[in-house]
């Protein structure tokens, strides 16, 4: 009787897992072309909160992923940057002459483009280049504006000499009275 206890103690239990150290090697390659988590959990056929599980218990999954997602940001940061400034690029015009194809080589230039600059400068520089304004609303406490300001927020005292009795207040008439 005590060994057929050893042996239900020492089963493994619950759902054996579907994870594979050759994931690592393929999660890598899947996240430097810009996958997610949910396109990797899509991929293994498993639920999101499993690849979570994975990148928590097994370290080498964790850093295949994170080494992968570092490269496809970076390509992210360069594009950015080249879109920010402008570049050029070789291309190659196909034309027809006599029914038959001319190709043409030329260098297209594409022009920097402001937002990606407003942008870049914004989060790289944002001490110089920020997207707020600071509005001051102080003004003298002796100016009619403050005057009003006071009479509106009901901490103003204001003579009530020679004004017409105030008119008697009409019911709502969507308003209910009980009796």
């Amino acid at each position: 009787m005590s060994e057929q206890n050893a042996t239900i103690n020492d089963a493994p239990h619950g759902r054996p897992t579907k994870y594979r150290p050759g994931y690592c090697k393929v999660a890598r390659e899947m996240c430097e072309r810009g996958a997610t988590n949910a396109d990797l959990a899509a991929h293994f056929g498993v639920a999101l909160s499993t690849i979570w599980l994975w990148q928590t218990t097994h370290t080498e999954f964790f850093e295949s992923c994170k080494l992968g997602k570092a490269v496809a940001d970076e390509r992210v940061k360069q594009s950015f940057y080249m879109r920010a400034v402008g570049y050029e690029y070789d291309a190659v015009k196909v034309m027809q002459s006599e029914g038959t194809p001319v190709y043409a080589p030329y260098r297209e230039h594409v022009p920097a483009d402001v937002t990606a600059g407003k942008f870049w400068l914004m989060n790289r520089c944002s001490g110089e280049f920020k997207d707020t304004q600071h509005l001051n609303h102080d003004t003298p406490a002796d100016s009619p504006l403050a005057e009003l300001a006071r009479q509106l927020a009901g901490t103003a005292l204001r003579p009530r000499e020679g004004e017409p009795p105030a008119a008697p207040a009409t019911p709502d008439m969507n308003s209910r009275e009980e009796p």
